[in-house]
């Protein structure tokens, strides 16, 4: 990986069925970066997420993380051989979340698999920052789309904008179903995490969400097209960093799988 980077993707080839989706594709991220990733529904933007956070198989090339020791690390491959990714935040256009979990554990659980050591007093700071306080305690089952999708996109970008070391956040349609005043503050947050040293990436078709990416990459007939953004959007404050302790993602995911399976 060259110096910088955070995630390298080299000539990665994903087919569906018979159709190829993605051809020879390379993306590279590096520190401080936003790219927007575009291109028409059905072109490919999702299913390069999902390469790129090691979720389906590729029929050719590898793709690549910066770990937070600074080594590399092949999280897939060709042959088939999948490793772990370092800590990070993802966002799926579909979320994802458990029903049954209640909106505080939702974001507990986001933080504590990615390593960060946390207490009530900070997730009720995040939770009020977005709009979400008054239903901590509610089940995501019972909330409103447009309450669920913020709460998604904040288990997203929380592992990554509270930790001081390097991270990367992927945002499947993060603005999808999100308000106004929601989604200026996720553009705040994202351009002052960029500002920390993280990288995001984004697929979207929202132009308002484009203009904060520094790169912006087209999908189109199976390859990717890349051109300068814009960079723009304010920078707001983000929460005062985490201490990263040293807790695997399978106890705190066994933890809260047994939580779940007690409840139902």
């Amino acid at each position: 990986m060259e110096p910088g980077n955070l995630v390298e993707a080299s000539g990665i080839e994903v087919r569906r069925g018979r159709s190829m989706v993605l051809n020879e594709a390379s993306l590279s991220l590096g520190q401080g970066e936003v790219i927007a990733l575009i291109g028409e529904n059905g072109s490919g933007k999702s299913t390069l997420i999902e390469a790129i956070s090691g979720i389906i198989p590729l029929r050719s090339g590898v793709v690549q993380w910066r770990l937070e020791n600074g080594s590399n690390r092949e999280v897939r491959d060709s042959q088939g051989r999948r490793r772990p990714l370092p800590p990070m935040g993802l966002t799926l256009q579909k979320d994802g979340m458990s029903g049954e979990e209640t909106v505080i554990e939702r974001v507990a659980t986001s933080l504590a698999v990615s390593g960060l050591s946390y207490d009530e007093s900070i997730l009720t700071r995040l939770l009020e920052e977005w709009g979400l306080s008054h239903r901590s305690n509610s089940r995501v089952a019972h909330l409103s789309s447009g309450l669920r999708r913020r709460l998604s996109v904040l288990s997203g970008i929380a592992p990554v904008a509270l930790s001081s070391s390097p991270r990367v956040s992927i945002l499947d349609e993060p603005s999808e179903g999100l308000d106004n005043a929601s989604k200026d503050l996720l553009g705040g947050w994202i351009r002052a995490m960029a500002r920390s040293g993280h990288g995001i990436i984004i697929a979207t078709h929202d132009r308002d969400v484009i203009q904060w990416a520094d790169r912006v990459v087209e999908v189109r007939n199976a390859t990717l097209k890349e051109s300068p953004g814009e960079s723009s959007g304010p920078e707001l404050n983000l929460p005062k960093t985490l201490e990263i302790v040293d807790q695997t993602p399978i106890k705190s995911l066994i933890k809260w799988a047994i939580s779940m399976e007690m409840r139902n």
